[in-house]
């Protein structure tokens, strides 16, 4: 049976990784409530902190947050961590001006994306927004992997990928308004392709 923790707590226990991707990162007023979704071991968290920004990260791995922490505190910054599942309500978390969810909804099931996407829906204030990054279905990688559901493979060491089309996060987000998707592409190594899809999402005008 697919365990996300147990297989983010394998990955991250070799420490640090990636080491520094904070791209898509939107434009916020100083001292704005950011919710992370999927914070890792911290690198869209200290640039979010490094901007003024109050925020909430939270994410499965116990490992990935030792990390955050240890990586924020080097550089006397501060933010709230907490091992906190997306797919379980949020709601004593309070309301949010942002929610990032950068690379996270891809390692759910669909069942599980869906869930997650109702419960930040329930802690985005009134005029908030949403920003999504995650790979989309013309990235190299489509394909590698066993399918365990459509456009979803599980890897080796256990992290389920899944790939986006842009009608999917469309989808995904019908409440918002404002969707701003759009699909980056670009050459790795010379000839591997690789792809995202990103998009910021508000509120419909006349949400209650």
């Amino acid at each position: 049976m697919h365990d996300p923790k147990v297989a983010w707590d394998r990955r991250y226990s070799s420490g640090v990784k990636w080491g520094g991707s904070k791209q898509g990162l939107p434009d916020l007023e100083t001292g704005a409530r950011v919710l992370e979704i999927g914070c890792g071991t911290g690198d869209n968290t200290i640039s979010a902190v490094g901007r003024g920004w109050r925020v909430t990260a939270i994410d499965l791995s116990s490992k990935g947050l030792d990390i955050a922490e240890k990586r924020l505190s080097d550089r006397g910054l501060k933010a709230v961590l907490l091992e906190r599942d997306a797919t379980l309500p949020l709601c004593d978390l309070g309301l949010f001006d942002c929610v990032l969810l950068h690379h996270v909804l891809g390692a759910m099931l669909d069942e599980e994306r869906r869930r997650c996407v109702e419960n930040i829906l329930e802690v985005l204030s009134a005029d908030g927004v949403i920003s999504f990054l995650d790979l989309s279905v013309h990235d190299m990688r489509f394909g590698k992997g066993k399918v365990v559901e459509d456009g979803s493979f599980l890897k080796e060491d256990g992290i389920l990928q899944h790939f986006f089309t842009e009608e999917e996060v469309r989808g995904l987000f019908s409440d918002m308004r404002g969707m701003e998707i759009s699909i980056e592409s670009w050459s790795q190594k010379g000839s591997l392709k690789r792809s995202r899809i990103h998009g910021l999402l508000q509120w419909e005008d006349d949400r209650e």
